[in-house]
């Protein structure tokens, strides 16, 4: 399981979020479908946020979820900064391999909306 299905799972998985927004991305914020900010935007929208999600979460927790939620803050950064956009080897993978596996679960095919697929 480890060495087969996972990371069959993580690949497919990374394919099917990679062909859902090749599909719906937009690059009108105005227009329905996915946006993907840019770096930039992103930083603009942290800054703006200035850690009131946190500030959030510390009212909701004791004294010991208060110090995780900075741990977990700084660690999430640390990670951030060593692994940038494209750095990743799941991001270079050949989706093209998983193409008969969506086509089973297409619209049209015997698959589709099925709960039980045996």
């Amino acid at each position: 399981i480890v060495n087969d299905f996972i990371p069959y799972q993580k690949a497919i998985n990374f394919c099917n979020d990679k062909r859902l927004v090749d599909k719906y991305k937009v690059t009108d914020k105005s227009k329905p479908g996915i946006y993907v900010m840019n770096p930039t935007e992103a930083g603009v929208l942290q800054k703006a946020e200035g850690g009131a999600t946190n500030n959030w979460i510390k009212t909701k927790v004791d004294a010991t979820g208060d110090k995780m939620v900075d741990q977990f803050t700084a660690e999430a950064a640390a990670l951030v900064k060593a692994n940038p956009l494209g750095s990743d080897p799941l991001e270079k993978t050949d989706c093209s391999a998983f193409a008969a596996d969506f086509a089973k679960f297409a619209k049209g095919t015997a698959l589709y909306k099925k709960k039980s697929r045996k």
